[in-house]
């Protein structure tokens, strides 16, 4: 090669370097800001929420304020959905005979 074209091609080796390093400084640097957007609202609502927590609460049941209907519809579904998953795998195999036969 002559000396002019190896050093046009080294010149333009390092340039599209450069542009490639540079681009990854700036693309890390715009996802380290998108991250922070994404993240700092839910740690400002936990903060804000410690206040409120009562933990006496937690173990507090009041049968008046269970919805009994919407939750045995919401375990239906929820068993429901399990199964046809289970019906929707190809192959099977043993392990869904033997979820489906047991006996407690």
């Amino acid at each position: 090669m002559p000396p002019v074209h190896s050093l046009f091609v080294i010149v333009v080796a390092l340039l599209l370097s450069y542009m490639n390093y540079r681009g990854l400084t700036v693309m890390g640097k715009s996802m380290m800001v998108s991250a922070l957007v994404i993240v700092v609202p839910f740690l400002l609502l936990v903060l804000l929420s410690i206040p409120h927590i009562k933990p006496a609460n937690w173990g507090e049941y009041k049968e008046e304020k269970v919805n009994w209907g919407t939750f045995i519809n919401v375990m239906f579904w929820y068993v429901e959905g399990c199964g046809s998953c289970v019906r929707s795998v190809a192959s099977t195999g043993v392990s869904v005979l033997i979820m489906s036969n047991t006996k407690p």
